[in-house]
Parts: C-alpha cells; sequence; structure tokens
C-alpha cells in the first residue's frame, strides 16, 4: 500500500519544479499553503513535502524522497511543446438553421 504524501505549495498551482519535487516523494496530492487554519482540522497522511505549515510539520514527519540523489528539480530544464496549431473546419450547413 503506498503511502499518503501531503506536498504544499505557496500558490494556488505548483510550479513545474514543484511537479518534479512532489514526483521525487511519488505524490500528486497538492495542498496550497494559504488555505490552511489552525482551526481546521489535520488532515491524515503519513508524511509532508514542500512548504508545510508548521502544524503538520509538527504532527507528521517530514517526507524522504524515494528517488535518492536526484538533482535539484529546478536545475532541470523542463520544455513544453507549444500546442499545435487551430485547425478551422468548415462544415455545410445542414438542415433550416439560418446562416449568420
Amino acid at each position: 500500500m503506498s503511502k499518503k504524501i501531503l506536498y504544499f505549495v505557496a500558490d494556488a498551482n505548483p510550479t513545474e519544479a514543484e511537479f518534479l519535487d512532489a514526483a521525487r516523494y511519488g505524490t500528486r496530492m497538492f495542498r496550497n499553503v494559504q488555505f490552511d487554519s489552525d482551526e481546521a482540522p489535520l488532515e491524515e497522511c503519513d508524511g509532508v513535502a514542500g512548504c508545510a505549515p508548521q502544524r503538520f510539520v509538527d504532527k507528521y514527519t517530514r517526507a524522504t524522497p524515494l528517488i535518492s540523489g536526484a538533482p535539484s528539480p529546478v536545475a532541470v530544464p523542463v520544455s513544453i511543446p507549444p500546442p499545435p496549431p487551430a485547425v478551422v473546419v468548415e462544415t455545410p450547413w445542414q438542415g433550416n438553421i439560418p446562416k449568420p
């Protein structure tokens, strides 16, 4: 059974570097640290990673990367290919739908 590791990020969406770092821990469970409050109950997990709030660090252990010796995620170049150009397909009007 796999462990539940929560990876905390400081923004609404994880950055590419945070995605790569989370992969080192074997998790895709991201939590936004901005929405954490002291009144909210702690989510059960086996470990935390990223910029975890202190109350999570106090209760749960910091996760150890599954991939040891991996390079820093910031140093790994990531290139995302551009999307393909849009293709406009004209279709004949059918039935009684008037043309604009």
